[in-house]
């Protein structure tokens, strides 16, 4: 069986990798933009050269995954590094002689 530093050393990086995944897909919902038609009343600014207007469809749920995904990373990071601490205080604890 591996000992849980050689399971954090593993899942530590493989943990922020999922995390970065997740960052990278919440911050790319957010940038998705489509085109639509604008609201009645809509001024453009005098310097304005592109006349379209755009909506974001998917930005909310962009936001809710980039939150989760960095929740994630603090989760992993957390979780590795109680799991290193108690591996190394369990590694530090001296047998002690047992009794008959």
């Amino acid at each position: 069986m591996r000992s849980p530093r050689e399971l954090v050393a593993w899942g530590r990086p493989a943990g922020l990798v999922a995390a970065a995944v997740g960052l990278i897909d919440g911050i790319w919902m957010i940038a998705r933009r489509h085109p639509a038609d604008c609201p009645d009343g809509h001024v453009f600014g005098p310097n304005e050269t592109d006349f379209n207007c755009y909506v974001h469809p998917m930005a909310h749920q962009g936001v809710a995954v980039v939150a989760f995904a960095v929740l994630f990373a603090v989760l992993v990071l957390l979780a590795a590094s109680a799991v290193d601490l108690l591996a190394q205080s369990a590694d530090d604890v001296k047998p002690t002689a047992s009794t008959p």
